[in-house]
């Protein structure tokens, strides 16, 4: 509520901004940057559309919307907006990346694999085109590709993105237990640190592992301690 009353006198100067001048997409554009940050992704949307209405030569404003109406669930938008983006700037890989998950999401597993592959191949820092693409071989229950896929992510993913990072441990460990890896399992999450460890998610996992090792005392022990760590969780 602040940051939107902060915001309030700019969003009105912008508003006047865009009806003086309807026909000018960068103002439209702002707005529905403004209208994004505080809160009201399909307002934001709507001003988007029509700024790229006037100028359709926005790249980056096509990808916004993309991500704009994909969080919204709309994925066919959402997939128009990423294919005008790839086709304005076809070695992007990051538009490719986004295309990508429109797939994932319907379920077209090859259609995203093609495009993650093309995505990586124009630029292999990409850690989250490697994890996609481990969750596309998961699905394909390809386990022994999909644990490559995580490892490359990791490997790739900066310090700070470490929030990043813990989910990719996390999701590597849950496709060593899908294998039948509980002990291996176990020693990627105690790869973290001991903070890490601590967190309600990681030590949920963390006792699956031990449950699925027969250890449900130890698993009962990480429940216990995460009540009361969490209190509110539980």
């Amino acid at each position: 509520t602040d940051r939107r009353d902060a915001f309030k006198p700019f969003a009105e100067s912008v508003r006047r901004l865009v009806d003086r001048n309807p026909e000018f997409s960068p103002a439209h554009v702002l707005l529905g940057q403004v209208l994004l940050d505080t809160g009201k992704p399909r307002q934001a949307l709507a001003q988007f559309a029509i700024g790229l209405e006037l100028d359709a030569n926005q790249p980056d404003v096509q990808c916004l919307a993309g991500v704009v109406a994909h969080k919204l669930d709309d994925l066919d938008a959402a997939a128009k907006y990423f294919q005008q983006a790839i086709g304005l700037e076809p070695r992007n890989g990051r538009y490719k990346l986004h295309l990508a998950t429109v797939h994932i999401r319907r379920n077209e597993l090859d259609e995203a694999k093609d495009l993650l592959l093309k995505a990586l191949h124009l630029d292999s820092s990409l850690h989250e085109g490697y994890a996609a693409l481990s969750d596309v071989y998961a699905r394909q229950n390809k386990l022994s590709l999909a644990l490559t896929e995580i490892r490359n992510a990791l490997e790739r993913t900066p310090p700070e993105e470490r929030a990043k990072y813990i989910i990719y441990v996390r999701k590597q460990a849950k496709l060593e237990l899908r294998d039948a890896r509980p002990a291996d399992a176990l020693a990627t999450l105690k790869d973290l640190s001991m903070k890490e460890e601590f967190e309600a998610g990681v030590m949920e996992d963390m006792a699956t592992c031990h449950a699925n090792q027969g250890r449900f005392d130890l698993a009962a022990k990480l429940y216990e301690d995460a009540v009361v760590i969490f209190p509110m969780a539980a």
